[in-house]
């Protein structure tokens, strides 16, 4: 888990635009300023492009946070 928060850490570097910004699995929107509806949905791409995975779209309904982000790329990761 902590090798996908470290992964997914960078992706929300890139999409934030900052090198400063460190995530938790209990970071939401309303704890990161600027993620709003358009960034949410560039960071489910960079995502899907980093991790190589495609997200369902009842699965993207279910996250609540990045905890819930990174429980879901460990499932594709599985597969």
């Amino acid at each position: 888990m902590t090798m996908i928060l470290d992964e997914l850490n960078k992706v929300f570097c890139r999409v934030f635009h900052t090198k400063d910004l460190v995530i938790t699995l209990h970071s939401d929107a309303s704890s990161l300023d600027g993620w709003d509806s358009l960034t949410h949905v560039a960071l489910i791409s960079e995502t899907e492009k980093h991790f190589k995975i495609t997200f369902s779209f009842n699965e993207m309904m279910q996250f609540r946070n990045v905890g819930d982000l990174v429980k879901a790329i460990e499932k594709h990761l599985q597969h």
